[in-house]
């Protein structure tokens, strides 16, 4: 007989929206203690992008 997983195979939550308010909370439901550094990238991609004028650092983080 064949046993059959009993864990979930699918994902821990469902899939955030593309915002990085979003996107901050499912990382704190995954793992809260990476948000300082979640916090710390977002901050640093806003940083840059206000200096070199392109939205493309927080695009790249989302």
């Amino acid at each position: 007989m064949t046993e059959h997983a009993t864990e979930p195979t699918g994902p821990l939550i469902p899939m955030p929206e593309k915002t990085p308010a979003a996107l901050r909370v499912a990382v704190g439901r995954l793992d809260p203690g990476v948000l300082a550094t979640f916090d710390q990238q977002w901050d640093e991609a806003m940083r840059q992008a206000r200096d070199e004028y392109t939205l493309t650092p927080p695009r790249a983080f989302v």
